[in-house]
């Protein structure tokens, strides 16, 4: 065992001869046999034990444990904890969250490069099995990693240097060995944790189908890492060209992620709900991504999806993605030759009054873009009034013949998102909508044959003229 032990030890764990490793010890065989292992490896080993509080037979346990680690010269860390006093948390959950903030404490004081534990074969059995009973996906059936970081740390890895040792072959060697194990009679109720009727009901059983059924459950846990490691190499390269985050929101470029294959689709949304979507908050997410519009959509934990012709943004409910757009606050008075501001980093400019054939020596220069207008000088009331849309405001759109159409069914058509739509500026003379930046210039202002004087009309950035046509459809 001890070469074995040793190769994984080092070329999978990534364990360093010669830093500290805390060696998380209950007492039981797996972990006595780890501390044994390690050690005479020539580990500078740390033994670390939690007291649950939960049975008269602990104290002895912790007795025993501090014995062996007093016999190795090593150092010797404890804490009695009160498991049943945690609310919020099951009594497995509340003693692996005790123990573990535990551990990771005496890895911060002791500079540990890890900390071991002795998670075996038999473990990752039952672990996958656990999970794919739960429904969970490749990441969860792949079952527990070597070498994994957690929540209590994020440089401080854990690991399980027996994960590819039985159960049956830690025993024997701590019977070999003359090691005082000490056998928590808890994990010998079937009853007792979902864990213990797989150990001692449902793996027994197993092996009349296959004899080596633990070794083959922990060999699929391995095929499955690979797998689920792969996947998540595409999910990186994905991320990195087409999702985004701002503040507290992300954006996934919509189109990119339906193109994706449906196993990446998944993915890329668990992601997006750092992990915490279950398998209907995905899939509602995946089929409100094939129906654009809309106001946004309640999805889980706080969480709101906003979807939108470019982009699938997922954000807290009560803090909507950030405008990406030109924005009014208030409404503001407009003349030639003045500039007006706008929410975020937008300014609106109008020039001074122009001869007519100014805006046709532009036009030969360059193309306008849909933040930019002529208009006839003389066909409006100056100063013009920027403002928001208002309900049952409407506007007589450039080639429809002076028809009129709502400001709110433009909007939609153009693509712009209803989270915008609110305070979309809207240039307006007198009681007429005139411009409807991005989207509609009015026919009745329109530059004509008969047309003396023009002003241009333009939304820029502070830093820089707006990008043509993709703003307003973020």
């Amino acid at each position: 065992m001890l070469a074995q032990v040793e190769r994984f030890a080092r070329e999978v764990c990534g364990l360093r001869p010669d830093e500290p490793v805390v060696v998380a010890v209950s007492g039981g065989p797996d972990s006595l046999c780890l501390l044994d292992v390690l050690h005479r490896l020539g580990y500078p080993l740390v033994v670390a034990h939690f007291h649950h509080g939960l049975r008269p037979e602990a104290e002895q346990e912790m007795a025993v444990v501090e014995a062996e680690a007093r016999r190795r010269g090593l150092p010797f860390f404890f804490k009695r904890g009160d498991v049943r006093a945690v609310s919020g948390r099951s009594l497995e959950d509340a003693a692996r969250h005790l123990r573990y903030t535990f551990l990771f404490r005496v890895a911060r004081s002791t500079q540990a490069q890890a900390i071991a534990t002795g998670h075996t074969l038999n473990d990752q059995a039952e672990t996958l099995l656990l999970h794919l009973i739960h429904g969970s996906g490749s990441t969860g059936i792949r079952g527990m990693q070597p070498r994994t970081l957690t929540p209590w740390s994020e440089h401080i890895p854990l690991v399980r240097p027996l994960l590819q040792v039985t159960r049956h072959e830690t025993v024997a060697y701590c019977r070999e060995h003359g090691l005082p194990t000490q056998e928590d009679p808890t994990n010998r109720d079937p009853a007792y944790t979902p864990r213990n009727f797989l150990r001692w009901e449902v793996l027994p059983r197993l092996t009349y189908i296959n004899p080596r059924a633990a070794e083959a459950l922990a060999r699929a846990a391995d095929i499955l890492a690979a797998e689920d490691a792969y996947l998540e190499s595409q999910l990186d390269r994905w991320w990195a060209q087409y999702a985004r985050g701002a503040g507290e929101a992300i954006r996934l470029d919509r189109a990119a992620l339906l193109a994706l294959p449906l196993a990446l689709q998944r993915r890329a949304l668990r992601r997006a709900g750092q992990g915490r979507a279950d398998f209907a908050a995905v899939e509602r997410a995946l089929a409100l991504a094939r129906r654009p519009g809309g106001p946004p959509h309640p999805w889980f934990g706080g969480l709101a999806l906003w979807v939108e012709r470019e982009a699938l943004w997922i954000a807290p409910q009560e803090a909507p993605p950030a405008a990406d757009a030109p924005q009014v606050r208030r409404e503001t008075a407009l003349a030639p030759g003045e500039t007006i501001p706008l929410e975020g980093e937008w300014v609106l400019q109008a020039s001074e009054a122009l001869p007519a054939d100014a805006a046709q020596e532009a036009w030969k220069v360059r193309r306008l873009t849909v933040w930019e207008i002529w208009l006839d000088a003389e066909r409006v009331t100056w100063p013009l009034r920027v403002t928001t849309p208002r309900p049952g405001l409407r506007m007589a759109p450039l080639g429809m013949g002076g028809h009129t159409r709502k400001v709110s069914d433009l909007l939609g058509e153009a693509g712009v998102p209803w989270r915008l739509r609110a305070r979309w500026p809207v240039v307006i003379s007198e009681e007429d909508v005139v411009w409807l930046p991005g989207v509609r210039l009015s026919h009745t202002v329109r530059v004509t044959a008969a047309t003396r004087q023009v002003v241009r009309l333009s939304i820029q950035r502070e830093k820089g003229t707006l990008n043509a046509g993709r703003h307003h459809l973020a």
